[in-house]
């Protein structure tokens, strides 16, 4: 697996909690150690694509949430 959509949570320096998609990437062992540094926007060069974008999206909704600690 090269990286897969989840959902992140990020607290704020407010204590606001922010959630977001973002692309995860695993370590050797398989673990979601490390995400892209800034939300992703769906697109596509198609509706088709960015319908398939979607349900790729769609499917993080059903697992884990993952906390990515606080503002950077």
């Amino acid at each position: 697996m090269s990286w897969t959509y989840r959902i992140s949570k990020q607290t704020l320096e407010n204590g606001d909690e922010l959630f977001a998609i973002r692309e995860f990437y695993p370590n050797s062992k398989g673990e979601l150690t490390s995400w892209s540094a800034n939300e992703i926007t769906p697109v596509g060069t198609t509706l088709e694509d960015l319908k398939g974008e979607l349900a790729l999206i769609m499917q993080c909704l059903d697992k884990e949430v993952i906390d990515i600690g606080g503002e950077e």
